[in-house]
């Protein structure tokens, strides 16, 4: 059922989302249990307001059709494949090396103005590594670098269990 529409002067439906929901509480007597929309709405602001609006999320986000792919899953070198370990607070690479903790900082989204908290880890030395060309982007010799918005892939792991259930 469509419960709401709404009409905004900016071409990123999902920074629209928030503005969508206020309308919607003025508007009717009674909010939904639950939202599903697309993956232009998975966002961690997104999901941020509906948690704190106590409301299901059936939000797709942008990565979540092609994590469902064999070859997405089968792909050791894509940082959601990499191990995690909490007591180090470190990450894995394919080749057994450690990429550690290197920065941790605010993150402004220049169409909303949400900040996200990004960690960046990094191996030290990837340069004799025989899986440098598929795993490193950089061509100029750089570490693995990985970045990672823990409080988004929290949402995106409830968002994966919300899509993948039944009622999903």
């Amino acid at each position: 059922f469509i419960v709401h529409v709404s009409l905004h002067q900016n071409s990123n439906d999902g920074a629209c989302f928030a503005e969508h929901l206020e309308k919607l509480e003025q508007q009717s007597p009674v909010m939904p249990n639950a939202i599903i929309a697309d993956a232009i709405f998975g966002t961690e602001q997104n999901y941020e307001i509906l948690e704190n609006m106590q409301i299901e999320n059936y939000l797709k986000f942008p990565s979540f059709q092609a994590e469902q792919k064999q070859s997405y899953q089968q792909n050791p070198f894509l940082k959601d494949n990499f191990s995690y370990d909490s007591l180090s607070d470190s990450y894995t690479c394919p080749n057994q090396k450690q990429l550690n903790l290197q920065a941790s900082y605010s993150q402004t989204h220049k169409r909303t103005g949400y900040q996200s908290v990004i960690k960046e880890y990094q191996c030290s030395d990837c340069k004799n590594c025989p899986f440098y060309n598929q795993c490193c982007k950089s061509a100029s010799g750089e570490n693995r670098l990985l970045k990672v918005n823990e409080k988004l892939e929290a949402y995106k792991q409830t968002a994966r269990q919300n899509l993948t259930s039944e009622k999903g």
